[in-house]
């Protein structure tokens, strides 16, 4: 049986491929073409829970706040890992992590 969720993500998936935005702002749901009617744009996301990445089939950029003290090598790891673009932002004591969901998840577990 397919869940009323699981049926949102897939016409969301597939409306995405074809250009159309999806975005939440105060709980309403905003479905709108593209202004270039591309889907290159990023999707912003803010934690470092695996509840704070975004769902969506854009590209993400995800700022994650690290509470443990900084390592240096901490996002060379990751980049190893995941193969994809980690950054450390010292001063701000978080990452800036670049690229699809999955692969987010992937770093921040």
């Amino acid at each position: 049986e397919l869940s009323h969720k699981k049926l949102f993500e897939i016409s969301r998936d597939l409306l995405e491929d074809k250009g159309i935005s999806f975005r939440f702002n105060d709980d309403v749901l905003y479905i709108h073409k593209d202004s270039q009617g591309t889907t290159n744009n990023f999707v912003y996301g803010y934690g470092n829970q695996l509840k704070d990445v975004p769902n969506t089939n854009n590209d993400i950029i995800q700022l994650a706040p690290f509470n443990a003290g900084v390592q240096v090598s901490l996002a060379g790891t990751i980049k190893q890992l995941t193969r994809i673009d980690v950054r450390q932002l010292f001063e701000q004591k978080a990452l800036l992590i670049k690229g699809k969901r999955r692969d987010i998840i992937k770093a921040l577990e």
